[in-house]
């Protein structure tokens, strides 16, 4: 027997694989180590989740049934919430627009998509701005929570709810029919 025959030969497909196995596992060690790291910074301790469980049983016992007595005063956070968004969404149209019709005029269908998107997530984010002091209902829900006034904190998430599914449900619509 030789020794060429003895040897094991090694192919470029074997190698590839090698390397390809070996990329894995770094991947995996260092994902593993950024949970370990982040699970030490944010001191994660898993009986937290079975204490605080009683907590959050206690606030969703509080917050049900929501009080749709108050529905009245939360038309106007709301309005001024879509406001928000459909003010920052015009803003950004209107700031786009001019370099639109110089980068192709066949672009605004496109801008036209963008916009109705970019509108949906305007509005999304309009809700944290509020959080801020923007306004709206992210500043009721914040005022809300801070005073434990959990029912209307049910009431809040429920018309936010309505608002992000009809801002989205509406922007999908328009730019189906833009396509």
């Amino acid at each position: 027997m030789s020794l060429d025959t003895a040897a094991p030969k090694f192919t470029e497909r074997s190698w590839s694989g090698a390397v390809s196995l070996a990329l894995r596992l770094v991947l995996v060690l260092a994902l593993l180590a950024i949970i370990i790291q982040a699970a030490i910074v944010v001191r994660a301790r898993p009986q937290d989740l079975i204490t605080g469980a009683y907590g959050m049983a206690d606030i969703i016992r509080r917050a049900m049934p929501p009080d749709f007595s108050k529905i009245d005063m939360v038309w106007w956070p709301a309005l001024e919430t879509i406001d928000l968004g459909i003010f920052g969404t015009v803003g950004g149209v209107i700031m786009a627009l001019p370099l639109a019709v110089l980068i192709v005029p066949s672009i605004l269908p496109s801008l036209l998509g963008i916009a109705l998107y970019r509108l949906d997530e305007n509005i999304r984010s309009s809700l944290v701005l509020g959080f801020v002091g923007a306004g709206g209902i992210g500043f009721e829900l914040l005022s809300a929570m801070s005073l434990f006034q959990y029912q209307l904190v049910s009431l809040l998430l429920i018309v936010t709810f309505v608002i992000v599914i009809a801002a989205e449900r509406l922007s999908a619509l328009l730019r189906a029919r833009l396509g």
